[in-house]
């Protein structure tokens, strides 16, 4: 429960929307605006993506107002729900996001991917190649998700990737506070800089029991994941190139 003083502090503070990326750090990030917020301050739809979408747009104006911040698995286009708001995202290198979401489903039975895996005996180079996978990072930061309801597990046909990217970096600019999952501990103080939140910077990943390190994997399984990423590849270098920029500027 949030004190008075909490409560004056965010009255007119936007609408955190905290994009979350499959298998990038998502439950750390809640569970970091929930402690600085308050659990009834952020709204968690544990569904599907577009699911979780639904459910958002759904809130009542009364329910809005309570909110001050949504964590999900959701696309870009929450923020036409909320007069005001503020989205933040983390970004992962590819080719360790693929590595991990294979492992994470293979030890979680409860996960959607686990099934899939077992029944069909796939290995982490042929789980690399289901559509699902492609580009996720540059999915979920696409604008056209609206038009299509399987977005999170199918990539449009019609998606030209070389524009989507460019209009993601730019808003990636404009729209964003973002960092990568490489970095959580400047990510955290981004956060609580821009937005004045009193994040806690020890962070409970959700990390997965077992799995082998990058230099584990054979060189073709790498080459098939950066093959079906080339275009999260490239969005991952500019956050990066970006980040670094800051930081070494005066």
């Amino acid at each position: 429960m949030l004190s008075f003083l909490q409560r004056y502090k965010f009255a007119n503070t936007p609408t955190v929307l905290f994009l979350h990326i499959p298998k990038c750090a998502g439950n750390s990030v809640y569970s970091m605006f929930q402690r600085a917020l308050g659990t009834d301050s952020v709204f968690i739809p544990y569904m599907d993506g577009p699911a979780n979408m639904q459910a958002i747009s759904e809130l009542s104006e009364n329910e809005k107002k309570k909110i001050k911040a949504v964590c999900a698995h959701m696309c870009y286009g929450a923020h036409k729900f909320f007069k005001k708001y503020q989205y933040v995202t983390l970004i992962r290198e590819p080719v360790e996001r693929v590595i991990s979401s294979y492992y994470f489903s293979l030890s979680n039975p409860n996960d959607f991917g686990n099934k899939l895996i077992k029944e069909q005996e796939l290995s982490l180079k042929e789980f690399a190649r289901r559509p699902e996978l492609y580009n996720l990072q540059t999915r979920y930061l696409s604008s056209f998700p609206f038009s299509c309801k399987d977005w999170h597990i199918k990539p449009p046909e019609d998606i030209n990737y070389k524009i989507e990217v460019m209009r993601i970096k730019k808003r990636l600019e404009k729209e964003f506070i973002f960092g990568l999952v490489e970095d959580m501990q400047g990510f955290i103080k981004m956060i609580s800089n821009k937005l004045n939140i009193d994040l806690n910077t020890n962070v409970n990943s959700n990390k997965t029991v077992y799995r082998p390190e990058i230099n584990e994997i054979d060189k073709e399984t790498i080459k098939e994941i950066k093959k079906n990423n080339e275009h999260d590849i490239e969005l991952y270098q500019f956050v990066q190139n970006y980040i670094n920029k800051k930081a070494n500027s005066p």
